[in-house]
């Protein structure tokens, strides 16, 4: 790629047509070009807000975008009514496009309506897409979305460990442990197989066997038999026998009078006596055992006659050689683990997250992918494009390859707009599925493609420091299709430049860390080393800027240089951590952008120990471990003297029950703040340096704990054991534990490069971009290099080494990535560092410094590596000094500073705030309503929707209960009622696939569900009976074909949840919808039965579940599982019994609320929707009194409002003047 591929886009006289790639440099204006390219699409293409489909990588960027495209609009309507002279794209953009009158009226349009801009990130997008074609993907509607996906992938790596070690062999599981086969290297496999859904797993080896290991096991259990009597005699013959010293010790005394001889020797015993004492032989052999075989001691002696004679070492020979053979095939046999495992991953994640009824991020994009090519995809991509004129995807070198599909298969084939912006040279999300070689596919199918070189972040210097650096080779990111344009400087901007002084800093500068003279000559210096001493350096540099700046010495243009103008960026959160600790120490305040989780902190542990004192007072050793937590700050001196003072540690015990008393009355966080205020906590924690981290971390901690309390009903013990749990395993991907910032104000921000992504500071350091590119762990992942690129997982093939090499230059090809996006950030200024630091030779730094160019995809590190020696061995500093010679004095080599001064700290003005004295009024009548909380003022027990949660009496009046000699378990008449029971049955009714055959798969779900739900097994004939009946019954008499067991799975929907606006509605109101000339005759006496119901007017929302709607030759029905018990025989499930019960129950309330939510639904999602035509019945299926033979006339309750009836409750009920969502 190069700027002849590429033409310089200009955001005005651009086409609005098309598929078009705009590869955006650093700083280029990539927001403001995306905000222009809306602008005119709205005012060209004539298309509404809604119309137009942004999508981005993050919920900030998403935000971010929202508010600049909002600010956009404004800004060029204030310039069509002459409010605003606008700026020079509103300018140029009237010279071409007359801004008048109907150009007003789509901006007033667009930002009225602004609250409907497609603005998402790829999730929310799919997500959308999802709820939008419920019907034609066949999602489950009610499925949770979760953030944290860690106990579901524990829950599937622990139950293969189980399946395939539990029943193995005992020397294979001891193998296995000692060849580091535990469920974390599972889980590492989980994260590769989850991040890349196309995963290519390599090797694809056979299934082998361990025949020779009952041999073995005989020969094992004699040996060890033979081994107490033959041992000293071994000994004696290994003592006496003239061997090479070399190998089994020599005969020369130590200062104790012990040979080397016997030492080695008595090694070799113990070593053979740990391996033959267990039951079974442990794999893999240890290797120095081999010196007791007769080969080896035959080959190392002078005089071969004992070892001849001897039996034990021609049997130890044998048995060892079999043993390293078994090591072998099990060694085979567990790479066929590790392949079956990667490639059934997938699929068993999958069905665990149907189990609990829950997907995750990366589920709504590949749900998405295969709604978009299944079936029914034409049906959706039409209806996207029917519904968006035009895309632009932002971030678009983050995407992957099924992302890349969805966007190609919707937008791609047709004329209408597509713009696909970003920069490969910041693609550096690999690590969480971002994939290069995706963007690179569309490169070579996009034709447009444009550039934005033109730098509106940065210095001119700078950005010739920056164009200089990656310059220096041919492919400065490896990949031929990844160019280098150079970046322009902005002639219409001014940045500030840092001066010192007076006179200007050098914009970028190269610390060359020197290796300690007082270390050993020529070898290089230990990362160890390296880190620690740069993360003083920046401590120093930045304290004498902050200096400097406060007598007005260092200078950005005419301001001061203050903390907030510092940013330091690290690769790991470590290295993080660890220059935070040296600003801490000079007294530099800095945040910390980690991404940590908070239970990892020293806080999490401090609050696990006194949450331990509070609940155990009585343990001394647990009370006198709290008070040495920071927040109570005693040392050990301390605590011994209260100790001793009888009376002084009463007092403290007594503290302590009495915040037990507090916790368990008002809850743990009422007891947390009440401590933290008893015991000065707070004064205490900010005396530390780190003091505002320390009293966040408790906070956020608190809060969580509380929360954990609330949602599980956690008492003491169990909120304890939750808390443990939470430090030893803390959840990867939870937001809500991720560690919160504490004040940025006036600090230095310390962050990992993948965090700076899309900001900018004016100073920023980069102490650590030195980090190499060599393949680590038994995992080798890389593209494959030919056809569409896809990401392979090696796990032991032949070609290891040649696959090593593909893995190892994608890893320097991201460093190098990472590398631009570090210096890039920076606005005025950049510190880097390098130096002779060990292992570094396939660093970034050594590809462009001295890295090949010219290679071929295979050798390109192993070549960066051999450069960089041959660099190394004649000085790398003189290669430095040549780069800041071609920059033009842009570039400064240097020595890191050395030493540094505190800095004083200033004292801040606290302010008095006072809060704010309420004057409005509080809506009474607002909330939201749904058919429980309008009849539960209902004098009845009613039988309510959702798994029954109103308790009916137990049994009917009039009715005697069966004696338990009497129950029969054959019969669901004789079922236990209740609301469990209601929601056993509408879990069964909700799992349960209609239309499959197979009866072991409805036993297999009973018998589960029963054991989930506390029911005896011996239910599970009367609940398979039950089901027969319900899916075979036929529901409508006026229908004969139609039956549950004829819906297949993708043409229903359970517990469909609505919301819709609600007017205000009263009793009375309520009970004159029913009384017009449309009304069901048969509900005559629902006007009376409404009145008598008590709830205040109410009116903002109606919220409900449908248990289900399902599509039956083009009409849609809705169904309640209804599990009321009516009486001991199908006679008394009749249609004048049920009916009697709707009427009782005021179900002809609920269904006639669930339809005007499902005719909603249908108006809102279907094309040409009609009631008439598409609405097919009510179905209230009374699921004890179903009967395939005698239905529709028992059991099933149908129903279906007039037409009339339901535009009267539309117009009633419905606030039309809001939106209504399924």
């Amino acid at each position: 790629m190069n700027q002849a591929h590429h033409t310089e886009l200009d955001p005005v006289d651009c086409p609005l047509s098309g598929t078009n790639l705009i590869e955006a440099s650093a700083g280029t204006g990539k927001t403001y070009t995306i905000a222009s390219l809306v602008l005119r699409l709205l005012l060209e293409k004539r298309l509404s807000i809604g119309q137009i489909l942004v999508v981005t990588f993050t919920e900030a960027a998403t935000e971010e975008l929202k508010e600049r495209i909002r600010a956009r609009l404004k800004k060029a309507l204030d310039f069509c009514t002459g409010k605003d002279e606008g700026d020079p794209f509103i300018r140029a953009l009237s010279q071409r496009l007359p801004l008048d009158q109907a150009a007003r009226q789509l901006l007033n349009s667009a930002l009225r309506e602004f609250d409907e801009a497609a603005i998402y990130t790829i999730h929310g997008f799919c997500h959308r897409v999802l709820t939008d074609h419920a019907f034609e993907t066949g999602e489950a509607f009610e499925a949770r979305l979760i953030t944290d996906e860690l106990e579901i992938y524990q829950r599937v790596a622990h139950d293969f460990w189980r399946r395939r070690l539990y029943a193995a062999p005992p020397e294979f599981i001891t193998f296995a442990l000692n060849s580091k086969f535990k469920t974390d290297s599972l889980m590492e496999t989980i994260r590769n197989v989850i991040t890349w859904p196309d995963l290519k797993v390599l090797p694809d080896p056979l299934l082998p066997e361990f025949p020779e290991l009952s041999p073995f096991r005989r020969m094992f259990s004699t040996l060890k038999m033979n081994w107490k009597e033959w041992r000293d005699k071994v000994q004696e013959i290994l003592l006496n026998t003239n061997l090479d010293g070399r190998i089994y010790g020599g005969l020369t005394k130590d200062k104790t009078g012990t040979t080397g001889r016997e030492k080695k020797v008595a090694l070799l015993m113990d070593s053979l006596d740990e391996w033959l004492q267990g039951d079974w032989a442990v794999f893999p052999i240890p290797d120095n055992l081999e010196k007791l075989t007769a080969r080896s001691l035959c080959s190392y002696a002078k005089d071969d006659h004992g070892i001849t004679e001897h039996p034990f070492f021609t049997q130890f020979e044998e048995i060892y050689d079999i043993a390293k053979h078994i090591s072998q095939q099990m060694d085979r046999y567990l790479l066929y683990l590790k392949s079956s495992f990667a490639k059934a991953a997938r699929s068993e994640i999958a069905r665990e997250k149907i189990r609990v009824n829950a997907r995750g991020y990366q589920d709504l994009i590949l749900s998405t992918k295969k709604a978009i090519e299944g079936i029914k995809g034409k049906k959706v991509n039409a209806s996207l494009a029917k519904r968006f004129k035009a895309a632009l995807i932002d971030e678009f070198h983050d995407t992957d390859s099924a992302q890349y599909f969805i966007f190609r298969s919707v937008f791609g084939n047709i004329r209408r707009p597509l713009f696909l912006i970003g920069d490969p040279k910041q693609a550096i999300y690999g690590f969480r599925g971002a994939d290069i070689f995706a963007y690179l596919q569309a490169t070579s199918e996009v034709r447009h493609k444009y550039t934005l070189s033109t730098n509106w972040r940065s210095d001119p210097s700078l950005i010739k420091a920056v164009n200089t650096l990656f310059r220096l080779k041919q492919r400065p990111f490896l990949f031929k299709e990844v160019g280098f344009i150079e970046a322009v400087a902005s002639r219409q901007k001014q940045v500030e430049k840092l001066a010192v002084d007076g006179r200007p800093e050098s914009p970028m500068k190269l610390w060359y860390l020197e290796k300690d003279p007082s270390g050993p000559s020529g070898k290089p210096i230990a990362k160890a080393d390296a880190r620690q001493a740069l993360a003083r350096s920046v401590a120093y540099e930045i304290s004498k800027l902050i200096d400097l700046g406060r007598q007005e010495r260092a200078l950005l243009g005419e301001k001061p240089v203050r903390e907030q103008d510092m940013a330091v960026l690290t690769r790991t959160n470590d290295e993080a951590m660890l220059v935070q600790k040296s600003l801490r120490e000079l007294g530099v305040n800095s945040v910390l952008y980690s991404g940590q989780n908070v239970f990892k902190t020293r806080e999490a542990w401090e609050i696990k120990v006194l949450m331990s004192a509070i609940c155990t007072s009585e343990d001394s050793e647990l009370v006198r471990a709290a008070l040495a937590t920071e927040i109570f700050g005693l040392k050990a001196e301390d605590i011994f003297l209260l100790q001793e003072a009888g009376a002084s540690w009463e007092d403290v015990v007594f503290r302590f029950k009495q915040y037990r008393g507090i916790w368990e009355t008002n809850g743990f966080i009422t007891m947390f703040r009440h401590l933290m205020d008893k015991e000065k906590g707070l004064e205490k924690l900010l005396s530390y340096p780190d003091g505002e981290r320390k009293i966040s971390n408790l906070l956020q901690l608190s809060e969580l704990i509380q929360e954990a309390s609330t949602e599980h009903c956690l008492g003491l013990s169990g909120l304890l054991t939750w808390v443990a749990e939470q430090i030893q395993s803390p959840s990867a991907a939870s937001d809500e534990q991720e560690l919160r910032l504490e004040s940025d104000e006036q600090a230095v921000k310390v962050l990992t490069i993948h965090k700076s992504k899309g900001l900018e500071f004016p100073i920023v350091f980069c102490p650590y971009a030195w980090g190499d590119s060599e393949q680590g762990g038994d995992q080798v992942k890389f593209h494959e290099p030919k056809g569409k690129a896809t990401m392979v997982l090696d796990l032991g093939s032949p070609e290891r080494d040649k696959f090593e090499a593909l893995s190892a230059r994608e890893l320097l090809a991201e460093n190098i990535r990472l590398l631009y996006v570090a210096v890039t950030r920076a606005k005025s200024a950049c510190y880097l560092a390098w130096g002779d630091i060990n292992k570094t030779g396939s660093s970034a730094f050594a590809y462009l410094l001295c890295g090949p160019d010219s290679f071929s995809d295979e050798n390109v590190v192993d070549l960066t590596l051999r450069l960089y020696e041959k660099a190394r061995n004649k000085g790398l500093r003189s290669r430095l000094i040549r780069l800041a010679k071609e920059s033009g004095g842009s570039i400064e080599i240097c020595a890191p500073p050395s030493a540094g001064k505190k800095v004083e700290a200033i004292e801040k003005d606290l302010k008095e705030f006072r809060a704010r004295r309420f004057s409005g009024g509080i809506v009474s009548d607002w909330g939201i309503s749904s058919f429980s909380s309008l009849v539960s003022g209902y004098n009845e027990g009613m039988d309510l929707p959702d798994h029954d949660l109103f308790v009916y009496p137990e049994e009917p009046p009039g009715s005697a209960p069966l004696a338990p000699s009497q129950t029969e378990f054959s019969s669901i008449l004789e079922f236990p009622r209740g609301p469990k029971a209601g929601s056993f049955l509408h879990k069964i009714m909700e799992q349960v696939d209609f239309a499959t055959s197979a009866k072991s798969h409805r036993e297999e779900l009973v018998r589960n569900t029963l054991a989930d739900y506390g029911y005896e097994e011996h239910w599970t004939e009367a609940i398979c009976k039950m089901l027969d009946n319900a899916l075979e019954a036929r529901l409508d008499e006026n229908d004969q074909d139609l039956k549950l067991s004829l819906v297949p799975a993708n043409h229903r929907l359970n517990e469909l949840e609505f919301y819709f606006p609600l007017n205000r509605i009263t009793p009375k109101e309520l009970a004159n919808l029913f009384q017009g000339s449309y009304a069901d005759p048969s509900l005559e006496q629902v006007p009376e039965r409404i009145e008598t119901i008590q709830f205040s007017p109410a009116r903002g929302f109606m919220k409900g579940y449908i248990d289900m709607v399902f599509e039956w030759r083009g009409r849609y029905y809705l169904v309640d599982w209804k599990s009321n018990y009516l009486g001991p025989s199908i006679e008394y499930y009749d249609q004048a019994s049920m009916l009697e019960e709707m009427i009782r129950h005021l179900y002809f309330l609920q269904y006639h609320i669930y339809c005007l939510a499902l005719d909603q639904y249908l108006r809102c999602r279907l094309p040409g929707y009609s009631y008439e035509r598409h609405f097919g019945a009510v179905l209230y299926i009374f699921l004890r009194g179903m009967d395939a033979e005698r239905s529709p006339q028992y059991g099933v309750y149908k129903a279906r409002p007039h037409y009339e009836m339901m535009a009267h409750l539309r117009h009633r009920l419905l606030d039309i003047g809001h939106g209504a969502k399924g």
